[in-house]
């Protein structure tokens, strides 16, 4: 938090902002669609105010857009700057780390630390704040919803979550798994490889070369069958959770017609409206969840390595070069 926690602090507040300013606009909306609605009626006789609710309608939008764009700014570039941080200390690590370390570590289990499990903790921080923004935008989407279409919005809600909660915790412990098998099985692959590269002159004489690609391929078949498992989960998560705005709109209009209330275009346009925006935070959760979870994952084989034993320094000694010898130039044979 010392070094980044600036930027991240930061974009919590135009988070808050693009929400409330996402949300103005079905209220704007809704007044528009009450006062077009009047004039209809002949309650009104004009309708300067229907052009002044579209004006703050391109307004609210105008500024969710530059807003989402500095947030989206200040997020990516901290998270890159963690992963340039994290790749210099494994870096750091990887040079000071002792004889017993290095047999625990391979050269293609670091590489992979370097190249797969950082890239993973930098892309979490772009959504690290929809843990907050989610929940907070779902209340106030019931909020709105409970105006307009009463307790029936709850009645699908529920249906949502009877089905929902069940498949999220599902794909939750299995991509937890998944993913760390997959870990296991591209550590292997990348020590073949780089043990394949540190020998080619020999791999070469000996005409080894089809051998040791069917090695890398079995191998390689293994970690696209568990890629594979993992994105069916992912898939099916995506499926429900796609679905479920359908579901939840459905459910509550029925449910508000059996109440024997009369669903005006106010009220249907207006729901909608809140049951698309409701789509976007329901949608993004169980992503983010997701995300949390791999880059969990990531950053326990990163702390792991970075507690690994290193070389004593004291047993180190370090020979000053002369200055006169470092600035000579070399000798021509």
């Amino acid at each position: 938090m010392a070094a980044f926690g600036g930027p991240f602090l930061s974009a919590g507040p135009l988070k808050l902002c693009y929400d409330l300013f996402q949300y103005a606009g079905p209220v704007l909306l809704s007044a528009y669609l009450a006062d077009a609605q009047q004039f209809d009626k002949g309650e009104r006789g004009s309708i300067d105010t229907a052009y002044v609710y579209a004006a703050l309608l391109f307004f609210t939008y105008m500024c969710t857009t530059l807003i989402l764009a500095q947030y989206f700014h200040r997020c990516y570039s901290m998270g890159m700057r963690v992963r340039s941080a994290l790749m210099a200390a494994c870096y750091d690590k990887a040079l000071a780390l002792s004889q017993s370390a290095r047999g625990e570590k391979t050269t293609g289990a670091i590489m992979t630390m370097v190249t797969v499990d950082v890239r993973k903790v930098r892309d979490v921080f772009p959504y690290c704040w929809m843990l907050i923004s989610a929940p907070f935008q779902i209340g106030i989407a019931i909020y709105l919803l409970y105006q307009q279409i009463g307790w029936s919005v709850f009645i699908g809600i529920g249906v949502q979550t009877l089905f929902m909660a069940p498949m999220q915790i599902l794909v939750g412990k299995n991509a937890r798994k998944l993913q760390k098998d997959v870990m296991k099985i591209r550590d292997k692959r990348m020590k073949v490889v780089n043990e394949v590269f540190g020998a080619m002159k020999i791999v070469k004489m000996y005409a080894w070369e089809t051998s040791f690609g069917r090695k890398i391929t079995g191998i390689r078949s293994e970690e696209l069958a568990i890629l594979r498992c993992y994105c069916w989960w992912y898939t099916l998560m995506w499926l429900f959770w796609g679905w479920a705005p359908t579901l939840v709109s459905l459910t509550a209009f029925i449910a508000y017609v059996a109440e024997g209330h009369e669903l005006t275009a106010q009220k249907a346009f207006v729901s909608i409206s809140l049951f698309n925006l409701l789509r976007f935070p329901l949608a993004m959760l169980p992503m983010v969840v997701l995300s949390f979870i791999e880059a969990n994952v990531c950053l326990g084989r990163l702390g792991e390595f970075l507690m690994c034993n290193e070389i004593n320094p004291y047993v180190i000694e370090r020979v000053p070069l002369p200055r006169s010898r470092a600035q000579a130039p070399p000798s021509k044979a």
